[in-house]
């Protein structure tokens, strides 16, 4: 029974080691980039700044972002409407006014 509890006791130190290992608790931003909403023609572009927690659609339209967590952000239009950003993967961003964007490919 003691070799059980032992067994147990190293199991559960190990894994949350590796669990405080993995990353899952970083505070790390995604890359800075740019992202195009290909679902319009000509395609419209925004370029975030995560870092800096700043959104740029234009020379004239740039918002600072209000982060809440890794994968959800928040900026106000110019209507004063609040507008609500989801990274949904390192390539994608949802807009919560209907719009979708992907990140766009550097060439290299």
């Amino acid at each position: 029974m003691n070799k059980v509890k032992t067994f147990i006791n190293i199991s559960c130190i190990s894994l949350l080691i590796l669990l405080s290992n993995c990353g899952l608790f970083e505070k790390k931003f995604p890359p800075n980039g740019t992202f195009c909403n290909v679902l319009t023609k000509p395609f419209s572009c925004i370029e975030i700044q995560f870092a800096e927690k700043k959104i740029v659609f234009s020379q004239e339209e740039a918002y600072q972002l209000e982060v809440v967590s890794r994968v959800e952000y928040y900026y106000q239009n110019k209507a004063s409407e609040k507008i609500q950003m989801l990274v949904t993967s390192e390539n994608r961003v949802q807009l919560s006014d209907g719009r979708f964007f992907l990140r766009k490919k550097v060439k290299k």
